[in-house]
């Protein structure tokens, strides 16, 4: 799977009629592979604690091996994530991170090849601004629902949430089309004729 593009599982997406498994407004900034979820969502209060211990307690609650979707609410001015945050997060053993929010230290992080997609870019922090309310649970990004341990998929096209209970089936039919794209594309380069190739392969 890691060396599929996002348009073939998208297509697995579609012919379950499962629309509502792409994040149409995350700006993409970087490559996350198949990986699996683990939510985190932030909200505006002051309990007089310092907030980054909370953002602490959620690096410790991520599985090795997992994917971070953050949902930081109607704020629009601060970065929800940085390079220290990245640092902690690859200790971790997480592979990459979906905010619907900001991102800052972005050369930093690409200089350490941390995979992370972001609405826009501040050099604001969060701390004191927002801080993490909950995590580990359910939530919603745009009209996508993400359950914890659903799986996220993205690439420079975008990316996609594929729910844990169809992730086999939704393989299964990516390396299907896959494989027919790839008959396909080298015929098509070898002068093939689309019309025929598309009545043996119906793909296109």
């Amino acid at each position: 799977m890691e060396q599929r593009r996002l348009c073939g599982p998208g297509d697995g997406l579609r012919q379950r009629q499962a629309r509502e498994g792409v994040l149409e407004h995350v700006i993409v900034h970087e490559l996350v592979h198949l990986l699996e979820s683990s939510n985190s969502k932030r909200r505006h209060y002051d309990d007089g604690v310092d907030p980054r211990y909370r953002q602490m307690d959620m690096m410790d609650a991520i599985p090795s091996g997992a994917g971070i979707i953050a949902e930081p609410g109607n704020e629009s001015s601060a970065a929800h994530w940085g390079e220290l945050m990245t640092n902690t997060a690859l200790q971790w053993g997480a592979k990459g991170i979906v905010i619907n929010g900001g991102l800052r230290d972005s050369l930093q992080i690409l200089d350490v090849g941390f995979p992370a997609f972001r609405k826009y870019h501040s050099p604001l922090t969060a701390t004191y601004r927002w801080n993490i309310d909950s995590f580990d649970i359910p939530i919603k990004v745009s009209n996508v629902t993400i359950e914890p341990g659903d799986y996220v998929l993205g690439d420079i096209d975008g990316v996609l949430i594929i729910p844990q209970a169809i992730i086999q089936e939704v393989v299964e039919q990516t390396v299907a089309v896959a494989t027919k794209e790839d008959v396909v594309r080298a015929s098509l380069q070898d002068g093939g004729n689309i019309r025929e190739l598309f009545e043996e392969y119906k793909v296109f």
